[in-house]
């Protein structure tokens, strides 16, 4: 029984519990990722190779156009396309994350939010399994932020607008922007992972998204817990070795799949932020992942499964779809690319995490249980404990008083 107690400590010390006083509660508001449909833009490519071949003949031309267009819309789908370039030994040693971001489609948009008061808000590049993106309202983008010049974002202390049952307009639109994309809605301490749920924007078209959602929270005397007694992380306890200095499941599903494409071909897509215990690959690297695809992306293997150890938030918001309509327009109407999502069913419940069984309840259990079976209290193993120490205690010192006693008798013998 005994046993048992301390199974149940090390093993399911925890309960979630449901929580309905929702009139006071503060929810943020979800972060959009965009990624482009094609995120080459043309005339910089084409500007790049003349100004490094300026003598370029026309298949040169195409030929480099090509490229180009593989390394802007590098993912894990598309890492076959590297295969046609992987015997050209003049492309090892390029930087394919820098070309990249130099070629890709520059973000233009206007943006409208529910707070009128937040000036802070705005797109930052992103580096994801989708390739380049950018992120909008995200505390996660603030660490995957890749900017030109290698420098983070900013905004350091960056907190997300919150909505409440209160303020029920709590929405945001994009619109004005350069080309096709698809659209990623998530929490904000949260990113989009390959597989995640993407609504597709095209030309002169409108989609509007709205979301209802399920909160999780924590009690503080959960933090008194290891990760694997309570079976969540938060936010501020990544991985040793990381990237960034936060943990999300998503997060921590890149790394794995970053930790397996290493073992694979010894290098990590150069889409992944930078991380000196992983080489980027180049050209022929990345041909390399292109066979391992489908393990990469599933991480399933027919040999050992592969050990993630990822666990979910200790806190998270989870959203899921409401509503979702789109409209579309043709001329006389000036040609646009628009969406938008909020929050307008507010839920009425929420989860929270907390300790049922702790260490007091442990000792009270193993004591309960040594006073029914041997009919005594723990207090009695304490205090056999503390008379033997002090009788091997008194042992010692009575001992080496004896051999001091010894060794100066002798000594006056001998003088």
């Amino acid at each position: 029984m005994i046993y048992n107690s301390w199974y149940r400590f090390n093993t399911n010390p925890t309960v979630i519990s449901l929580q309905k006083d929702y009139r006071t509660w503060k929810t943020a508001f979800p972060a959009a990722t965009v990624c482009f449909a094609d995120k080459l833009d043309g005339k910089i490519a084409e500007h790049l190779i003349r100004q490094n071949l300026p003598k370029a003949t026309e298949d040169e031309m195409r030929y480099g156009m090509s490229f180009l267009y593989t390394v802007a819309n590098a993912e894990y789908m598309s890492l076959n396309n590297f295969l046609l370039f992987k015997d050209d030994k003049r492309l090892d040693a390029a930087d394919l994350l820098k070309l990249a971001t130099q070629v890709s489609v520059n973000m233009t948009y206007d943006a409208r939010i529910f707070d009128t008061k937040i000036k802070y808000l705005g797109f930052l590049r992103t580096l994801t399994e989708m390739g380049i993106c950018y992120t909008f309202g995200g505390v996660l983008a603030q660490s995957f932020a890749y900017q030109v010049s290698n420098a983070k974002s900013t905004y350091k202390d960056f907190k997300p607008p919150y909505c409440s049952f209160q303020n029920p307009l709590c929405y945001a639109s994009i619109e004005d922007l350069p080309v096709n994309l698809s659209y990623y809605i998530h929490s904000a301490y949260e990113m989009p992972i390959f597989g995640s749920g993407g609504f597709t924007v095209l030309q002169n078209m409108e989609r509007d998204t709205t979301f209802r959602f399920l909160e999780t929270i924590a009690s503080k005397e959960l933090r008194h817990l290891m990760p694997q007694q309570r079976g969540c992380r938060f936010l501020d306890e990544p991985f040793a070795g990381w990237s960034i200095a936060h943990y999300s499941y998503n997060v921590c599903m890149m790394e794995c799949r970053r930790r397996v494409a290493h073992e694979y071909c010894q290098c990590s897509p150069h889409f992944y932020l930078k991380n000196d215990r992983y080489k980027v690959c180049n050209v022929e690297g990345l041909a390399c992942l292109s066979r391992y695809t489908k393990t990469l992306l599933t991480l399933k293997s027919q040999g050992p499964p592969f050990n993630c150890a990822c666990l979910p938030n200790c806190e998270d918001i989870k959203f899921f779809l409401d509503k979702n309509t789109k409209r579309e327009w043709t001329h006389p109407v000036p040609p646009n690319i628009r969406f938008r999502w909020a929050i307008e069913i507010y839920s009425k419940t929420r989860l929270k995490r907390d300790i049922i069984y702790g260490f007091e309840d442990l000792l009270v259990s193993c004591g309960g249980t040594a006073a029914f079976f041997l009919g005594c209290s723990l207090l009695t193993f304490v205090e056999i404990f503390y008379f033997l120490v002090a009788r091997f205690t008194s042992y010692v010192c009575s001992r080496i008083k004896k051999v001091k006693i010894f060794i100066s008798r002798h000594i006056r013998w001998n003088e």
